[in-house]
């Protein structure tokens, strides 16, 4: 900082000028790159949730418990059918949700899944992942490296595909799109489920559900043109 102080009490007053003008062109660039960066996908933020549909409980005596809400905000598509369902055990499969944070636990010697399934009741999300470079579920809490959880996608004409990756630290958990194959449409993914696999005795809190989407290269390429010729145009008299 001190340099650059330096720098420009050095300057004489058209050099000043010019440094200003320099700066004043990198912050326009830089926001013209932040601009240009697409808005990322919230596919569940968990924040809306009707509280009286939760907790889901399976055991033995009820295998399987499901909710069904519509309307969301946060939530791609605006519906979120969520569902616990127990496969052994003694114990309980237990699905929660606070604000901002959807949990799972399976109880001692007990085997179950969570699933969190998003489309949308008119006839498919329509969400575009073209520009999408991963689906990254975010994880709050739990026991790392006793939980699988798999995303499935499934594309406008019927075709799916799923990727499971293993627990292994807190924060995110990155599915890249490449993981999926080729045979997906991502123009138009009509469906999304997340299905989380805790160990017996486990439990994990996840706060959020996204589709990370990465800047076009042909817009950053202009736009670098642009910072390039920006400092370096002719004043008109």
């Amino acid at each position: 900082m001190k340099a650059l102080i330096s720098m420009v009490s050095g300057q004489s007053m058209v050099g000043r000028q010019r440094i200003a003008r320099l700066a004043v062109h990198g912050f326009f660039i830089t926001t013209l790159l932040a601009s240009a960066a697409p808005a990322d996908i919230v596919i569940d933020d968990f924040v809306n949730f009707d509280a009286g549909l939760w907790p889901l409980v399976a055991n033995s005596g009820v295998p399987s418990a499901s909710n069904f809400q519509s309307g969301l905000t946060g939530v791609v598509g605006g519906i979120r059918e969520a569902s616990a369902e127990w496969t052994s055990g003694t114990n309980d499969v237990t699905a929660s949700m606070s604000a901002g944070t959807y949990s799972l636990a399976a109880g001692g010697a007990t085997d179950g899944q969570g699933r969190l399934t998003y489309r949308d009741g008119s006839g498919g999300l329509n969400a575009d992942l073209t520009l999408g470079e991963d689906i990254v579920v975010n994880v709050a809490s739990g026991d790392l490296g006793s939980t699988a959880i798999t995303v499935l996608l499934q594309d406008n004409l019927g075709a799916s595909a799923s990727s499971t990756q293993i627990v292994g630290a807190l924060g995110e958990l990155s599915f890249p799109l490449t993981d999926f194959g080729v045979g997906l449409n991502l123009s138009e993914i009509d469906f999304v489920e997340v299905t989380i696999d805790p160990f017996a005795g486990t439990q994990i809190s996840l706060d959020s559900i996204t589709a990370n989407l990465i800047p076009e290269p042909t817009s950053l390429v202009l736009l670098g043109l642009v910072g390039l010729w920006l400092p370096f145009r002719r004043r008109r008299v």
